[in-house]
């Protein structure tokens, strides 16, 4: 269809929109607004004159929002995706009418009374509204793509020990991942962002210093979102730690006043990031000078009773199994020393003695193999071996007393006994019986010899398998020889990183085998036999120690280059870098010249040469970019020269 030019004198197209409201004064309730034609919505010029709903609200999908009900699109819908033009024409649906929401039924009124104030309030938001600045965008990106889901406390960490840990430790493990988390925050996320912004002030697309109220807003407005980055970092870490603790040694107030410290420990961190302006502009003098992120008591305090009540529940269980112990309050309170003491100083059958030793002996026992020395109960790890161990030293102090008091008792007896058998006639029987114990020593040369066999037995077993252990060791620096022989059919360059750590891994095992060697010289010495010698391994050593060199150099080099290349210019200290390029070209030029008959590795070694040769060629204008006396004015001169 095409639009016919009977507007006006000019041959313009009329503006339909205010001839329609000229026509109908009253529109849908709308009071009538005189419009002229500069008017700055127009419409197609093939669309009827009389409408009752703009274009984007026939047969065009919808935005739902909540609370918000139906926002049109930003854009019209092209023509080919409406029925036919003639249903476009005349406005005709294939579906039902439907019911307009009240939002709707506010956007069916012609003209949009806020239309003017939509115009003025977007200029203001584009003029004043510094979070639509590319730079503050690039900087909420950097946080989500890189620093999003960090957490002050590394609670997998923690929860991947094996063994549980004292508080002390629990505590210091907290401060330490509290501390490591800082240092990234400091040393990547704000050079991160210093670097950025560098490169956009260079570019000038930061506000300059000369209009200090388009410079304050710019950064407090990026203050504001670091804020809330910080903020949500530190909500989530709080959150994460006391659902994720892992807890020892009962003692509840100490572990709800230590627990209680972390939480504090994580808000101090999270409010001590230094503002970014600080590191850019060290002369200026901004308040606050560091980051705030806003911590409500309201959301701490919950945390905190959640970690009390935890640990009043955890505890529970454990008061019941202290309850174990009580039946040794008597050892743990002393009292049966006293009472021991007591009964002693009185004359006692030496039958009721026996018993009371006999009772104390199977006492300790119980102690000693019925009570657990380590036990984990909920959350915690009870370990009980200095209150066992002490309940059995008082048990034997108990017995010995009972013994050095029958030891009198029976010198007693004995004094008696010499009495009598002064004058007093013993039957052959209690004399023999008297008399073994003195005969022992007759049976000493049988234990001896018997003694020697179970030694010659058990030396013979002990060489056995030292000779067994010496042929897997030779077997094994065998393996060493051939894997460093393998070394020389290394020849993609670029591998040079698994080959590094293949060659790294192949001398630790060479330099651990010389402890093995240590342990065999010192059971052959025990022996007497002559100590062995293991030479494959020092000339295993020695034949890998130039490729060890050679793929060490390699993958260095290459990991500088990518930093040097496509790290940050901040970090790039030229000096540095031309120390480092000069020993890496010196060191693989020496190891090409070692390689001269070994094609695979002598390849290698040319291939990098040449890489380092050509990269030398970019020292002088790296360190001119890098050097850190550059200033903008000297930035503005080199776009010049490059434009």
């Amino acid at each position: 269809m095409e639009g016919k030019s009977t507007g006006g004198q000019d041959g313009k197209l009329p503006n339909l929109r205010a001839k329609q409201m000229l026509n109908a004064k009253m529109c849908d309730g709308c009071v009538s607004t005189q419009l002229s034609q500069t008017d700055p919505v127009l419409f197609l010029p093939t669309l009827p004159a009389r409408r009752t709903k703009p274009i984007w609200m026939t047969d065009v999908p919808s935005f739902h929002l909540p609370g918000q009900g139906e926002l049109p699109p930003d854009k019209p819908v092209p023509l080919h995706q409406w029925y036919n033009p003639v249903d476009f024409v005349l406005r005709r649906s294939g579906d039902a009418k439907k019911e307009l929401t009240p939002a709707m039924k506010e956007l069916n009124v012609i003209p949009q009374p806020w239309h003017g104030s939509v115009i003025a309030n977007k200029k203001r938001i584009i003029k004043g509204l510094r979070v639509v600045s590319p730079c503050i965008t690039q900087a909420i990106e950097i946080w989500f793509n890189e620093f999003v889901g960090s957490h002050f406390v590394n609670c997998s960490e923690i929860r991947g020990k094996s063994e549980a840990m004292e508080l002390e430790a629990f505590v210091n493990l907290c401060c330490e991942s509290i501390s490591r988390e800082r240092e990234k925050l400091s040393k990547q996320w704000l050079m991160r962002l210093q670097f950025m912004l560098t490169n956009d002030r260079n570019r000038k697309f930061l506000p300059p210093l000369t209009r200090p109220h388009l410079f304050e807003g710019f950064f407090l407005t990026l203050m504001t979102a670091m804020t809330l980055n910080l903020q949500q970092m530190a909500m989530e870490s709080l959150e994460a730690y006391t659902r994720d603790n892992v807890l020892t040694e009962p003692d509840k107030d100490k572990f709800s006043k230590a627990l209680s410290n972390v939480l504090d420990e994580i808000i101090k961190v999270a409010q001590a990031i230094p503002r970014l302006e600080r590191r850019m502009y060290p002369e200026l003098d901004v308040n606050p000078k560091h980051l705030k992120p806003v911590v409500l008591d309201e959301f701490v305090e919950p945390l905190r009773q959640i970690i009390m009540d935890a640990v009043e529940e955890e505890f529970q269980p454990v008061l019941t199994f202290m309850e174990t112990f009580s039946n040794f309050d008597f050892l743990i309170s002393n009292k049966a020393k006293e009472e021991i003491n007591e009964y002693l100083m009185s004359q006692q059958p030496f039958d009721d003695m026996v018993k009371k030793f006999t009772w104390y002996q199977d006492l300790k026992q119980t102690i000693e193999f019925s009570l657990p020395r380590c036990v984990t109960i909920g959350m915690f790890e009870l370990r009980c071996h200095s209150l066992i161990d002490t309940l059995l030293e008082r048990a034997q102090d108990i017995c010995e007393g009972l013994v050095d008091h029958m030891m009198e008792f029976h010198q007693e007896k004995n004094k008696t006994i010499t009495f009598l058998c002064d004058y007093a006639d013993f039957s052959h029987a209690i004399l023999r019986s008297n008399s073994q114990p003195f005969q022992l020593y007759l049976k000493m040369d049988d234990v001896m010899t018997e003694n020697a066999i179970i030694m010659n037995e058990k030396q013979k077993e002990l060489i056995d398998r030292l000779k067994t252990n010496k042929a897997k060791f030779v077997a094994l620096l065998e393996e060493y020889t051939r894997q460093v022989e393998e070394l020389d059919t290394f020849a993609d360059v670029n591998q040079v990183e698994s080959y590094d750590k293949i060659a790294i891994a192949l001398q630790e095992n060479l330099i651990n085998a010389a402890d093995q060697v240590a342990a065999f010289n010192e059971e052959e010495e025990s022996f007497g036999f002559e100590l062995s010698q293991y030479p494959q391994r020092m000339a295993a050593i020695n034949k890998m120690k130039p490729y060890f060199s050679l793929f060490r150099e390699c993958a260095q080099f290459n990991e500088n280059y990518n930093n040097w290349m496509f790290g940050p210019m901040e970090a790039v200290i030229p000096d540095d870098v031309d120390a480092s390029v000069g020993a890496s070209y010196r060191a693989i030029l020496k190891l090409e010249k070692t390689f001269a008959k070994r094609p695979c590795a002598e390849n290698i070694a040319k291939t990098f040469r040449g890489k380092v040769e050509k990269f030398k060629e970019n020292l002088p204008l790296m360190n001119v970019l890098c050097n850190p006396g550059l200033r903008p004015r000297h930035w503005e001169a080199i776009s010049d020269i490059a434009k």
